[in-house]
């Protein structure tokens, strides 16, 4: 898959917060697809929509809620 379809998919997918390395206590939440995207050259995990330090918990939440809903 091309990067170009990954991220189209990325934004039909349904998302999901995660914790970043410091664990649950920490303030800060990722924001991945509930399925890895991996595309042609990923090096990485694959795409992710918010990675460590850039969302708050409650901002994170709120965010992939907002997504999935409007999925429905």
């Amino acid at each position: 898959m091309t990067y170009k379809q990954a991220e189209d998919l990325l934004y039909k997918t349904k998302w999901k917060t995660e914790t970043c390395n410091q664990g649950a206590k920490c303030w800060c939440r990722l924001v991945v697809p509930v399925k890895p995207i991996l595309y042609d050259d990923c090096l990485s995990d694959g795409l992710y929509i918010a990675g460590s330090g850039e969302l708050s918990k409650r901002a994170a939440e709120y965010f992939v809620k907002l997504h999935n809903r409007s999925l429905e």
